[in-house]
């Protein structure tokens, strides 16, 4: 039984590719997705892994005190043998997606059933200031703040869709943008300008709407493998690669328990686990697949 849970924000620096697999539809490599909402997400698998690795490579490099046998200890060995790992890791799900826009370049988008689902995973980590989850008005979408990207005739338009403003909603997201700038955004110098724009960028849609864009509005990316002689091979191999767009936010859920193995003085229980996770956040790791074209460069930041 998990005894500790914590709570994570992964904010998208460059565009991520956690793949599917191949596709028999135009796009040949789809990023992950719920099975029954089609939200773009990524598997708990590939984030345990990427923490990991970030653990092994950086982590040793760069924090004192982590040493392989804590590693081992937290994640489990390699070859799986011995004991299993003592932290579990849940889907990192999309909360915030950047769309086009015509005024202020572009918004972040959420809508109420995302946003009720994020507050679940809220609760569950043991939080007590919690934002009220903005409801739905017809058609109509809701901002805090008018201005950045809302057109005169009080509508705003994302991609070519055009939307009226609801002034309930609106008034419903009242500190919603300042919670999120406060809580999930990085909290470095160079993210001050997005911390301080996004709540005025933050607009809240229809559930239905929400998922048009984020099946609609991802990024796809025609690519051609290279021969050595620098033409396509075999007469050509073009392939179109589907990415969530950097300014992505994403969270996930970790769970710690006592260790499977005798931690000894450094890692005893399972807040002692929790702990060593926690120093992942504040740092950057690469998540998902073509890192050697900069995909992936993602932000943690812990929650609480």
């Amino acid at each position: 039984m998990y005894e500790q849970t914590l709570l994570v924000s992964l904010y998208a620096e460059t565009s991520l590719h956690v793949g599917s697999g191949s596709s028999f539809g135009v796009i040949d490599l789809p990023i992950q997705r719920e099975k029954y909402t089609d939200f773009p997400m990524c598997a708990a698998s590939s984030l345990k892994g990427a923490v990991r690795e970030w653990f092994e490579i950086k982590g040793k490099e760069k924090e004192d005190g982590i040493t392989q046998d804590d590693i081992n200890i937290v994640f489990g060995p390699k070859d799986g043998s011995d004991f299993a790992s003592c932290v579990a890791f849940g889907d990192a799900r999309v909360l915030l997606f950047p769309v086009r826009s015509a005024k202020g370049v572009f918004a972040w988008i959420t809508c109420p059933m995302v946003f009720s689902r994020f507050l679940i995973e809220l609760h569950r980590a043991g939080f007590k200031d919690i934002p009220k989850p903005p409801d739905q008005d017809g058609g109509k979408i809701g901002v805090e703040v008018k201005t950045q990207v809302v057109l005169a005739g009080n509508k705003i338009l994302l991609e070519e869709s055009i939307f009226d403003i609801s002034e309930r909603i609106s008034r419903e997201m009242e500190g919603l943008g300042k919670w999120v700038s406060d809580n999930l955004f990085p909290k470095g110098d160079e993210y001050k300008f997005w911390r301080d724009s996004v709540a005025s960028r933050l607009v809240v849609l229809p559930d239905d709407d929400f998922t048009y864009f984020v099946k609609h509005s991802t990024e796809v990316n025609a690519r051609v493998k290279l021969s050595d002689k620098k033409t396509t091979e075999d007469g050509g191999n073009l392939f179109y690669e589907e990415n969530l767009p950097p300014e992505s936010i994403l969270y996930a859920s970790i769970f710690a328990s006592h260790p499977h193995s005798d931690g000894g003085k450094s890692l005893p229980d399972a807040s002692s686990a929790a702990t060593f996770i926690k120093k992942l956040g504040g740092k950057r790791m690469q998540l998902g697949g073509d890192e050697t074209v900069g995909r992936g460069i993602i932000n943690v930041r812990m929650l609480g």
